[in-house]
């Protein structure tokens, strides 16, 4: 019976184990919205370095996360990197169509500022498909 109060303890173990895990997951995992909100109130004061250093965070949970990628380029065109910002804007997919849209837009006007004209007219046509709408003509 010896196996009985090991495999017991085991199962003790086990439970201990998987508690202090989740307690240390809960206290360490980010709140990316509230994060977003913080980056963008950031970004709006004109504090960019700590609107870039929120997005930073964001983006090393969750590489693919699109409104920090576009935040990210955005601040990237501040800073003068509009290759950094290019390449933000190139990890957004066009799902959903309004993320995609606004992903091409800035692209398109990235691509335009660098003189490449017609990638930019590429990008800019790709967003108007993705958001006619977004052309309101009345």
């Amino acid at each position: 019976m010896p196996w009985k109060r090991l495999a017991a303890v085991v199962v003790v173990l086990a439970i201990a184990a998987g508690a202090v895990f989740a307690r240390w997951y809960t206290s360490h995992r980010i709140n990316v919205p509230v994060l977003m909100r913080q980056a963008r109130s950031a970004a709006a004061r004109g504090d960019y370095s700590t609107a870039k250093r929120i997005c930073h965070e964001v983006l090393q949970s969750n590489p693919k996360h699109s409104d920090a990628l576009l935040l990210w380029s955005q601040l990237a065109v501040l800073d003068g990197d509009r290759e950094s910002a290019l390449a933000s804007l190139r990890q957004i997919g066009n799902s959903p169509a309004s993320i995609g849209a606004r992903a091409r837009y800035g692209e398109g006007c990235v691509l335009l500022d660098l003189g490449r004209a017609r990638e930019a007219e590429a990008m800019l046509l790709q967003a108007l498909e993705l958001q006619p709408q977004a052309l309101d003509v009345e």
